[in-house]
C-alpha cells in the first residue's frame, strides 16, 4: 500500500518535521487508521475490477442471488444497502460506509501482511501510537484493555458512543436516528451485557468503583514503565502510600 500525505495537507517532508519537533518537546504522535476500507479510487480496488485475482481477494465481492439482488439484506451505515453491484466483474462489493470505501476482506494473509507493513512505516516516521476500530476476535478484550488505559490516569475519564459496551460509532436517541443503527447492535447490546459478569459493561463499573474508592486513580503521580518497549504500553500511579500499575 502507498503511504503518502494527501498534498492538500502538505507532503510527507512537512509530517517528518512535525515528528522532529514534536519528539523535541516530549510529544507523541497518534494516528487514527481505518484499515476497514480503502477508497474505490485506490489502486488495488482498480486492479480488482480489472479482474486481477489477487486483488479481487483483497476485497469482499459477492454474486448476486438469484434475482438480481444484493446478497443480503444488510444495511450501510450510511443508509441503504451494504452492498454495491459493480459491472465490471458481475459481482457486488461489500461496503459498510459510502459506495466509494470499499471493505477490506481480513480473511486475506497478504491484506494482514500489507496492513502491518503500513503501521511499520508510520513507526518508522516517529509515530507513537495508533488508534484502531476494532470489532474482530480480539473485540472484548481490546475495549477493557483501553478501559483500564484511561480510568487509570489522572483526571476524568470521557467516555462516549456507547463505549461501556464496546459499541462501536454507537449513539442513543428516543427519536428517529439521522443515520441507519449499526447491524452490530444484535450483539454489541445493553441487554446482553447488564447481567454478565464478565461484560465490558460490569469491567467499567469495577473501574469506576475503584477511582472512587481510591483517589490514587485521579490524584496520583503518573511515571511512565518501559517507554522503549516497542509492544507494552505501561504506567505507574503513586500517592499517600498507594500504588498501582497499568
Amino acid at each position: 500500500m502507498t503511504n503518502a500525505i494527501d498534498p492538500r495537507y502538505g507532503a510527507m517532508e512537512d509530517f517528518e518535521e512535525l515528528a522532529r519537533q514534536a519528539e523535541q518537546r516530549g510529544i507523541c504522535l497518534m494516528l487514527s487508521m481505518m484499515f476497514n476500507h480503502t477508497s474505490t479510487e485506490y489502486i488495488w480496488f482498480r486492479k480488482a475490477l480489472a479482474g486481477d485475482p489477487v486483488y479481487q481477494d483483497y476485497y469482499i465481492f459477492r454474486p448476486a442471488r438469484p434475482d438480481g439482488s444484493a446478497p443480503t439484506n444488510w444495511q450501510s451505515k450510511f443508509g441503504g444497502s451494504t452492498w454495491e453491484y459493480a459491472p465490471q466483474v458481475g459481482k457486488y462489493y461489500l461496503h459498510l460506509f459510502n459506495k466509494t470505501q470499499a471493505d477490506l476482506n481480513w480473511e486475506t494473509p497478504a491484506v494482514r501482511r500489507e496492513v502491518q507493513q503500513i503501521v511499520r512505516f508510520w513507526m518508522d516516521k516517529g509515530v507513537e501510537g495508533f488508534r484502531f476500530d476494532d470489532e474482530g476476535e480480539y473485540w472484548k478484550e481490546s475495549a477493557k484493555m483501553l478501559a483500564g488505559v484511561i480510568h487509570g490516569l489522572r483526571g476524568t475519564p470521557y467516555v462516549y458512543q456507547g463505549e461501556v459496551l464496546g459499541m462501536t460509532n454507537a449513539g442513543f436517541t428516543t427519536g428517529t436516528p439521522w443515520i441507519v443503527v449499526n447491524p452490530n447492535t444484535s450483539r454489541i447490546n445493553a441487554a446482553s451485557q447488564v447481567d454478565d459478569p464478565d461484560s465490558i459493561f460490569a469491567y467499567y463499573k469495577a473501574l469506576i468503583r475503584l477511582r472512587k474508592e481510591y483517589d490514587v486513580f485521579a490524584y496520583g503521580d503518573f511515571a511512565p514503565v518501559d517507554q522503549k518497549h516497542p509492544s507494552v504500553l505501561a504506567y505507574r500511579g503513586n500517592t499517600r502510600g498507594r500504588a498501582f500499575c497499568v
